[in-house]
């Protein structure tokens, strides 16, 4: 019961800052809850199953250019998005079948190598992902405050969806 008043208390403060804070505290909590999002996911693969790993942020990152480049080709955003975290996820399985029986450093070196192969795929295929400058989307014809709130509140729906899963 004590951890339920503390998350309360939490989500209270939370939304008391972003609904008087502004546009700041939009993209602030965006990005909190993306970080939240993040270690949240890690902890699945680093901390309940023991790996090493260092490939969280390449597969967060595929998803997103995936869904980018989706976008930008015309699909809508709320079938590019979901559809981005499927191709992450398949192919995070497929490479899961490569280097998951690897153990301690063998795997982390290993999910190390991918991140730098990643990366250095979305640098030299600049005509789909734009390279070092990464890629324009389509602007919406909403403010900047409604396009702000929509990031997060889609940022905080994955947070809850990831919290939910980890609990």
């Amino acid at each position: 019961m004590k951890h339920v008043i503390i998350v309360a208390i939490g989500v209270a403060i939370f939304a008391a800052f972003v609904l008087f804070g502004g546009n700041y505290a939009l993209r602030f909590a965006t990005i909190f809850a993306m970080y939240a999002t993040l270690a949240m996911s890690w902890n699945f693969v680093g901390g309940l199953a023991g790996y090493p790993s260092f490939a969280t942020a390449a597969f967060f990152g595929l998803g997103s250019y995936a869904s980018a480049i989706l976008q930008s080709s015309g699909m809508p955003t709320f079938l590019a998005w979901p559809l981005g975290g499927l191709i992450a996820a398949a192919f995070a399985a497929v490479i899961g079948l490569a280097i998951l029986h690897l153990k301690g450093h063998y795997f982390a070196i290993a999910s190390l190598a991918l991140v730098e192969v990643l990366r250095e795929l979305v640098n030299i295929n600049d005509q789909l992902t734009g390279g070092g400058m990464g890629l324009n989307l389509p602007v919406t014809h909403a403010g900047v405050t409604q396009e702000a709130l929509h990031f997060l509140v889609a940022m905080l729906a994955l947070t809850i969806v990831t919290l939910l899963v980890a609990a």
